[in-house]
């Protein structure tokens, strides 16, 4: 009879995903979540409450013992966010349990309180079946122990998972044979410009918090932004802001890193995290390891300039990290450089035409083929410089980055600036083969970025605000009408939002709490608002999207999910997607 009634409710549930896939099923797969942390964190506390007595008592046998270190090793790195390893060292733990099964009442509840945190890591990393074929295990050791008087919990649970599993199949990750490839436009710090969600938030809060802006409609009814943003304005069907966006830092560098990859930094000892091959990869890191380059160009790219300011040239998080120098994006850094000009040092002399230039790369194969080259930096060099003739002879490729044959009227729409430019060169570099393009914005001085210490309002006025607004809306424009926007995921983001209260400079400090961030195309639903801040602009208060979530639904686009592995310069495996996409916005 349980069983019957079980699978009825399995089924029930199972039916009105299938017949009404959106709230209720989204709702049933949010409960099984979040009633598996609730159950998680009573394990914690019953573990809290019993380990130290199980342990002195365990100790004495060493098989005994192993189970109970398997389980704390997996808690421990479960509260470090190593949620793989963590669900080995269970996994280990339970086998143990299994292979000796115990009449130890309290050992016995150790058991289903592994699988019960396990289920909780599974769900945690959507990885549903597992959660569910956990949750059956337990339900199963529970049943032969109470007889079905107290398996309701366990019931329960599994019944929620299979609507979560069914749910999270109807969202994997579009096809890989879909070609997606991003322009990722960073501001340093995303400007509040963008948060006015409704009528109980910022636009009605103190002007103390609100400040001088006033909200405008868009051509999405009931999603407003600043009246500084009509460009954006007039196309809010072509994107869709994250208002909900948060991790917690007001740290630059912290913020540069999670934005870029998703995951925190390697431990530093002091100080801004910069650049370190410790770090896990950016996003252009992963496409270049896993797509490789196209058409002799590389398959990410980032200009015109470092993410960084006066005092910290590179922050974390913009190069291949521990996958190696072999799959850092290409950097084009050069602040006398004009976009759209010819490149310093990627044109050949003059008087070096292609016929002397292949004699030249020849013979230097010839010289180099003599000796060996068993250092990889020597390795390294000589990848580089092959890189180097590619430019030199595949002349029609790079051209993407010159734009001398660009109608002037293009370049005005995007603005003549090099913000605007660079992004009009972004979509060149979309169009011939590039698979990332990484625009920061333009200017490292605090007086000339987003990093609004002081006078917040009128250099968002006058000085952030118009070339974004143009830039960026040019943008999707230009992809729309081309045919390239579902097959291009335009991102912006910054490393974290600013204050909601405006210090006595007139400025808005670092504010890691809250912050906004927009995602277009790629496949990905238009016109929508996902989140919300609470009235003062200071934390989420409706469906905070952890910046890992925000990367991991770049990643979805892009055909990447939580099973999607890189490697290092090891050979060492590595998941680099922890978060999950964000549901409102998948097709």
């Amino acid at each position: 009879m349980f069983q019957r009634r079980l699978i009825r409710v399995i089924l029930s549930l199972a039916a009105f995903t299938v017949f009404d896939r959106a709230a209720d099923a989204q709702m049933e797969a949010k409960n099984a979540v979040d009633f598996l942390k609730k159950l998680d964190q009573g394990i914690n506390d019953w573990t809290a409450d019993n380990f130290k007595r199980i342990a002195d008592d365990l100790k004495k046998q060493d098989a005994e013992w192993n189970k109970l270190r398997l389980s704390i090793d997996g808690i421990a790195l479960e509260g470090e966010n190593k949620y793989i390893e963590a669900t080995q060292s269970l996994e280990s733990a339970v086998r143990e349990y299994e292979s000796s099964p115990e009449s130890d009442l309290i050992k016995q509840q150790l058991y289903l309180n592994n699988l019960y945190k396990l289920a909780s890591l599974y769900a945690e990393m959507s990885e549903y079946e597992k959660a569910e074929k956990c949750v059956e295990r337990a339900w199963r050791a529970q049943l032969a122990r109470d007889g079905a008087s107290n398996t309701t919990l366990a019931a329960r649970i599994r019944g929620l998972l299979t609507v979560a599993s069914v749910l999270h199949k109807c969202d994997k990750p579009h096809e890989a044979a879909k070609h997606v490839d991003i322009c990722k436009a960073w501001c340093d710090q995303l400007p509040k410009a963008l948060y006015q969600p409704d009528e109980n938030s910022l636009p009605n809060a103190p002007d103390s918090i609100r400040g001088e802006f006033q909200p405008i409609a868009t051509s999405v009814p009931g999603i407003q932004i600043c009246e500084h943003l009509p460009m954006l304005a007039r196309q809010a069907e072509r994107f869709s802001i994250l208002r909900s966006t948060w991790h917690g830092s007001d740290t630059h560098g912290v913020g540069v890193h999670y934005n870029l990859t998703g995951l925190r930094h390697a431990p530093r000892q002091a100080g801004e995290p910069q650049l370190d091959r410790r770090d896990p990869p950016s996003i252009g890191g992963v496409i270049r390891q896993l797509r490789g380059d196209r058409n002799n160009l590389p398959a990410a790219v980032q200009l015109p300039r470092p993410v960084g300011d006066q005092n910290n040239a590179m922050w974390g998080g913009q190069h291949a990290g521990f996958l190696g120098p072999r799959y850092d994006p290409l950097f084009v850094f050069d602040e006398t450089w004009r976009p759209g000009d010819p490149l310093p040092g990627f044109t050949a002399p003059v008087d070096v035409d292609a016929h002397r230039q292949s004699g030249r790369s020849n013979l230097l194969a010839t010289v180099q083929s003599q000796r060996s080259t068993d250092s990889s930096v020597e390795r390294d060099y000589q990848r580089f410089q092959q890189l180097a003739f590619d430019v030199l002879r595949s002349g029609q490729a790079w051209r993407a980055f010159r734009l001398d044959d660009e109608p002037r009227q293009s370049i005005e729409r995007y603005g003549d600036n090099r913000f605007g430019r660079s992004c009009l060169i972004a979509r060149r570099l979309i169009e011939a083969g590039v698979g990332l393009v990484t625009v920061p914005w333009i200017f490292k001085q605090s007086e000339q970025n987003f990093d609004t210490h002081s006078r917040h309002f009128a250099k968002m006025k006058e000085m952030l605000l118009p070339p974004v607004d143009r830039a960026f809306s040019a943008l999707l424009e230009d992809l729309a009408q081309r045919g390239m926007l579902d097959e291009t995921l335009v991102a912006w983001t910054g490393e974290f939002g600013r204050t909601p209260r405006i210090n006595n400079g007139g400025g808005r400090d670092h504010w890691g709490r809250v912050y906004s961030t927009v995602l277009a195309g790629g496949g990905l639903r238009g016109g929508r608002v996902v989140g919300r801040s609470d009235p003062q602009g200071g934390v989420p208060a409706d469906n905070p999207v952890h910046v890992s979530d925000f990367v991991a639904t770049i990643y979805h686009a892009l055909g990447y999910g939580s099973e999607t592995r890189v490697t290092d310069q090891t050979g060492r495996p590595h998941f680099v997607v922890q978060g999950r996409p964000v549901l409102e916005l998948l097709q």
